[in-house]
C-alpha cells in the first residue's frame, strides 16, 4: 500500500469513524487514481459501503430539498476531471460495487 493511501486510511479512521455511521451524505470528490492504486481505492470504497448506501446525483438533489424524507447513511462518488484513470476506476472498481 502506498504512503498516500496509508496516510489517508489513518485520516479516515481518526476523523470519519463516527461520520461513517451518522445519518447524512458523505461525498467523495476524486481527482485521479493511479493504476497501481486501484486495488487500494477498491478497499477504501468497500469500507465506506459497509456503513453507507450509494446514491445518484438526482437522489442527492432531492435529499437537499427535504433531508427529513431520506433518513439513512448515503455515499455519493464524484470525479472532478475526465482523466483516463477515472474511466479505468469506474470500469474496474465502481462497476464491481454497482456505483453509477
Amino acid at each position: 500500500m502506498s504512503k498516500a493511501y496509508t496516510i489517508f486510511g489513518k485520516f479516515l479512521n481518526l476523523f470519519f469513524s463516527n461520520s461513517l455511521v451518522e445519518d447524512g451524505v458523505l461525498i467523495s470528490n476524486t481527482h485521479h487514481v493511479l493504476d497501481l492504486e486501484v486495488s487500494n481505492f477498491s478497499l477504501l470504497i468497500e469500507r465506506i459501503l459497509e456503513k453507507r448506501d450509494t446514491i445518484t446525483p438526482d437522489f442527492f438533489f432531492n435529499y437537499l430539498e427535504r433531508p427529513e424524507d431520506y433518513p439513512g447513511n448515503f455515499f455519493l462518488m464524484t470525479f472532478d476531471d475526465g482523466f483516463l484513470s477515472s474511466y479505468k476506476v469506474a470500469k474496474e472498481v465502481l462497476k464491481k460495487f454497482n456505483i453509477k
